[in-house]
């Protein structure tokens, strides 16, 4: 059998080579070898291993089927082969393995549904030829198998074992196995709904669906046959675990079948009574001529106490209003001071469904909770209603006096709430005052319980507030209560007790005259003892409930080969049972003889007839013992441990440490940044141990040539300043004047302080971008290209021009991309000044000022990169704004003064003692107040001053103390006899001009400062609160300016800036911005 659908499952996988005959022949002996053909021999048993394997091989044989099988084969095949291929989706039911075929059952319930959800982004739907097929094959599905059958295929075998004492190990899986064709059993009829909806969207209208699937006819179908899979169950001699039973009932109450009031019979919304209760009733009490037997007192009140609390509450809220619907004619209505028997009916089918009253437990506490849910109204008219109450106070009075007056206890104490008194209305008061009264008439009179009551201080008091109400009905039932309360609990009058009684305001109509009447009428009545007259007719026992047509009008017609009985529908035929595979196995002989030609060495290997072969030789026994042995020579890869993506923070820095271990450090550079940024909102754990991963990822070398390691390596740094800035920020202000980290490691710390804090201002961060080279060749994709192009592969005409173009990092992109910004904003205040002005003009060309196509590594290709789009935004964990003078930028200022101030004490002293000549030889001592140092660090202040710009202290600390610094440096830096001073003999410049270098930065940082002021307040603060300060940032930007004009121009700085008259611009622009916040403050003018 597994062989079979093995063979058919490889061929369907190969349409384009099948024919219709050769469909049919493939389907047919398949069907053949699972014993379902209607002309197939009748199984002697079913194995477990072939119902293992329709689980395992049928999922993909009928989507195969459905997919491409019947899009193209359907139409043009036979009757029999459409038949047969139907038979795959719902066998025929008949005795004969009824296991195997109730097994294909389950597989398409859990199936075929999955093919009505809607089609995923870029997924392929179900094809429109296959959506009939689709919908006629689950009306089929459901009206020849249902919940019965699904639960005798799914627990059978575990009830078989049950009986064996055999059952504990399939339990597991046989109820996950339970839920899962339970929800696709009940999701059926919304999912059809759902997929018609949508295919009538798409223009194909699928309008005469097959009536099973409507809504109320499926389920009133489902709940019919689980009410008598439940009385099968109910009448085996052992006791079946109602769990799978229960979820049932949970499952259809959790989707809306329980309605608390009774709906028409004309509703087309299924419910839950409407189709259990007539069955339920006949087997509750069987006519007296059938030969069935009664549920169990106890079986039905397992299955449904069980339920959660809120479900079981709604069930009994429902249970008491379907029970009293029909019994009470309006013809025949009910006698407020009589018992009637149809109560009593009620009450016995009620006890048999959830069991007799018992203080606390699950049945009690659903009644106690619809009585006070405070839904119920009550009106003279309303028999129902009050057929209802009748039926709670009677159901309750089974319990004995004790259940009785616990009961009323409860309903005291709502009934004289406060709140309950001042603000219910009246309908709810009138029908819990009924529920009170009818207590009262199971309890003796002139106990001292009653007595103790009527003496109860809350309960006095509730009388006074009834008695203050506004609404006259409303005092009359306080009163009524009053007045009755104290006949049962005093017997006469004698001496100064008397009894109350309100005389003259009962007789009469309006104002509840007439409901008091009624309430009082009904004192006394007990329907639990009421007695039962015409027992004979067994119509009264369904209480008005009649089976509807929907359940049965879609039932399969029976035939000679589909009958089944009652008795062998559900369980286990013999005949199935699994035989002993050891009975089955033929016993191998201790010692074979062999024949002659079987003598030889089978382990002797051949001789080479051909010496000249190129193949290798074989290794010899010998050979690979001595490889084994000796573990230089063979190393046993099993011993290496696998290397496990981190998923913890605690596991990078794991990871991290291990630095002779290019495995470990590739796969914490590979996942480090995700693991951060996951864990940026997730508790406590990246704060705790962000400064332990940063001090790990700064202290990082790169001795294996790990592919991608800078970019990585500076990924992770930067999403640790994003995601933790308040832990990592500082530290790294700290580390920066540390002496035991390279020049290139303090540019990872100055570009991950400045990357994270535009990621957490919001700002935009440019990608890192290396040389871009042109390729010929337009196969690889882009990652392949960058990975395998090098300059070998570059025409020598072109290598020289991509070999001089410069490589900026981060910070060089995003100060290039500000200072654009800047110059361009005062491009037309340069205008006014005459000088710039007639050397724009002399520089003015021709030719087109836009370039549609960049040159290859030209300043427009850098530029075009720049702007493509970045990574979408992601929320910060806090905004910049708040953090970032305490964080990021007055740390790096003091520590800068701190370590400036220190480094000149070293250098005079050293200057002193070993002569002007002289420098400080500390370990690293100068290689902060190098000129390339000092550049990147003043570019990412102004990195972090643009980005604070919103900072509430930004006018009155951030600009003045980054002024300060900014103006201190660039005059330091102006003439060339002072940086020998501050670089000392053991730094070697480069450049003879590196001076430039810290001017253009420092000016570079003046202007932002200035340009944010002046879009701030004008500049008002600035220039009021520094005004010496602004001056002398004026006088010396109009010195550098003047110097640039007169000829001594001064070379440009890093990322791009070697153009001509950068430094120039940058001057002019600042003067122009001092000069624009003096006129605008003090009259005062650069220009």
């Amino acid at each position: 059998m597994l062989l079979a659908l093995k063979g058919l499952r490889d061929t369907l996988r190969n349409p384009t080579v099948l024919t219709p005959d050769d469909l049919s022949f493939q389907l047919s002996s398949t069907l053949e070898a699972l014993h379902i053909h209607p002309n197939s021999v009748t199984p002697s048993s079913i194995s477990k291993e072939n119902l293992k394997g329709i689980s395992r091989y049928f999922p993909t044989i009928q989507g195969i089927l459905l997919n491409e099988i019947i899009p193209s084969f359907y139409e043009v095949l036979d009757d029999k082969a459409q038949l047969n291929l139907r038979t795959f989706f719902v066998p025929p039911k008949s005795s004969d393995g009824l296991a195997l075929r109730r097994q294909i059952a389950i597989v398409s319930y859990t199936t075929l549904p999955t093919f009505l959800n809607a089609p995923k982004p870029g997924q392929a739907g179900l094809l429109k030829s296959t959506r009939r097929f689709l919908i006629d094959i689950l009306g089929e599905l459901v009206n020849t198998y249902n919940i019965d059958d699904l639960y005798f295929a799914i627990h059978s075998q575990h009830i078989e074992n049950d009986e064996k004492g055999k059952g504990k190990d399939m339990e597991g899986r046989n109820a996950l196995q339970w839920e899962e064709a339970l929800r696709s059993c009940i999701g059926i009829p919304a999912k059809i709904g759902n997929s018609v909806g949508r295919w009538n969207s798409e223009n194909q209208f699928i309008t005469d669906l097959p009536k099973i699937l409507e809504p109320k006819i499926y389920f009133d179908k489902m709940i019919s046959r689980l009410e008598d899979l439940m009385y099968e169950l109910s009448q085996r001699a052992l006791s079946i675990d109602p769990t799978p039973i229960r979820l049932v009932f949970e499952k259809l109450c959790s989707i809306g079948l329980v309605n608390a009031a009774p709906s028409s019979s004309d509703s087309r919304s299924p419910s839950l009574f409407p189709a259990l209760l007539p069955p339920l009733l006949k087997h509750i009490r069987p006519p007296s001529e059938s030969s069935l037997l009664p549920y169990p007192a106890e079986y039905l009140p397992s299955v449904l106490l069980g339920l959660p609390s809120s479900i079981l509450a709604s069930f009994v809220e429902s249970l008491l209003s379907h029970l009293t619907f029909h019994p009470i004619d309006p013809t025949n209505p009910l006698r407020s001071n009589k018992p009637d028997q149809r109560i009593q009916r009620c009450l016995e089918v009620f006890t048999r469904i959830v069991g007799k009253p018992k203080q606390g437990e699950e049945a009690w506490n659903a009644v106690i909770r619809s009585v006070l849910s405070g839904k119920d109204e009550l009106t003279l008219n309303d028999n129902k209603s009050q057929a209802r109450n009748r039926l709670i106070v009677a159901w309750i009075a089974t319990g004995g006096e004790n259940a009785v007056k616990s009961f009323i206890e409860t309903v005291i104490d709502a009934w004289t709430d406060p709140k309950y008194v001042k603000f219910a209305l009246y309908a709810k008061q009138l029908n819990l005052t009924h529920v009170l009264l009818l207590s009262f008439s199971y309890v003796i009179p002139f106990t001292p319980w009653l007595v103790s009551l009527s003496h109860r201080s809350r309960l006095i008091i509730s009388f006074q507030a009834y008695l203050s109400h506004p609404d006259a009905s409303i005092r009359r039932l306080g009163m009524l209560v009053a007045e009755i309360l104290t006949q049962k609990s005093q017997k006469k009058s004698s001496g100064d007790m008397k009894r109350l009684k309100f005389s003259g305001i009962w007789e009469g109509k309006g104002q509840g005259r007439e409901e008091c009447q009624w309430l009082r009428s009904s004192m006394g009545i007990r329907d639990n003892a009421a007695p039962l007259e015409d027992e004979s007719v067994d119509e009264d026992w369904l209480l008005g409930w009649i089976e509807t047509s929907s359940t049965h009008s879609s039932a399969p017609a029976p035939t000679a080969t589909s009958s089944l009985s009652a008795v062998s529908r559900g369980r286990p035929n013999t005949r199935e049972k699994p035989k002993s595979l050891k009975g089955k196995t033929k016993v191998q002989p201790k010692i074979v003889m062999l024949d002659p030609d079987q003598l030889d060495d089978p382990m002797q290997g051949y001789e080479s007839s051909s010496p000249s072969s190129s193949r290798s030789p074989s290794p010899t026994p010998s050979y690979l013992e001595e490889v084994t042995a000796d573990p230089s020579l063979a190393l046993d890869a099993t011993q290496k441990k696998k290397i496990i993506r981190p998923v913890y923070i605690p596991q990078l820095v794991a990871l991290l440490k291990e630095r002779d271990k290019p495995e470990n450090i590739e796969m914490g550079l590979k996942w480090g940044e995700s693991l951060i940024r996951a864990k940026r909102e997730f508790g406590t754990e990246l704060s705790e141990n962000a400064v332990a991963v940063t001090l790990m990822t700064l202290g990082l070398n790169d001795p294996f040539n790990l592919e991608g390691f800078e970019e990585k390596r500076q990924g992770i740094m930067n999403a640790l300043v994003a995601c933790s800035p308040q832990q990592v920020a500082p530290f790294l202000c700290e580390q920066y004047f540390n002496t035991q980290y390279s020049l290139q490691q303090k540019s990872v710390i100055l570009t991950a302080l400045a990357m994270g804090a535009r990621e957490l201002a919001g700002l935009s961060i440019p990608e890192p971008t290396t040389k871009k080279i042109d390729f010929p060749s337009k196969t690889l994709p882009p990652t392949l290209h960058k990975k395998y192009l090098t300059l070998v592969d570059i025409p020598q005409s072109r290598r020289q021009a991509i070999e001089d173009t410069p490589t900026n990092g981060q910070l060089e992109n995003t100060i290039s991309n500000m200072r654009n910004g800047l110059l361009s904003k005062g491009a037309r205040k340069g205008d006014d000044v005459p000088d710039l002005a007639r050397e724009r003009r002399l520089k003015v060309r021709n030719k087109s000022q836009k370039a549609y196509v960049a040159e290859l590594g030209s300043l427009k290709d850098s530029q075009m990169l720049s702007n493509l789009p970045t990574k979408q935004k992601i929320k910060p964990v806090m905004e910049f704004k708040d953090i970032a003078a305490e964080n990021f930028i007055l740390p790096m200022i003091n520590r800068f003064w701190l370590y400036y101030n220190d480094y000149n004490l070293q250098q005079s002293r050293s200057n002193s003692l070993l002569g002007s000549k002289a420098g400080y030889g500390g370990t690293g001592g100068g290689m902060i107040l190098t000129p390339l140092g000092l550049e990147k660090f003043l570019i990412t202040l102004s990195i972090l001053l643009n980005a604070s710009r919103h900072s509430s202290i930004f006018l009155s600390v951030l600009a003045p103390e980054t002024l300060e610094l900014a103006l201190t440096l660039g005059i330091r830096f102006s003439s060339t006899n002072k940086i020998n001073s501050i670089g000392g003999s053991d730094i070697q410049q480069e450049e003879e001009n590196g001076e430039s270098l810290v001017i253009s930065s420092s000016l570079e940082l003046i202007l932002v400062i200035l340009d944010i002021s002046f879009e701030l307040d004008k500049g008002r603060s600035l220039f009021l609160d520094k005004s010496e300060l602004v001056l002398g940032i004026g006088e010396f930007a109009t010195t550098i300016f003047q110097n640039e004009i007169s000829g001594n121009e001064i070379s440009g700085g890093q990322g791009g800036l070697t153009s001509e008259g950068r430094i120039k611009a940058i001057a002019a622009a600042t003067v122009l911005k001092v000069g624009e916040i003096g006129e605008k403050w003090g009259g005062l003018s650069m220009i």
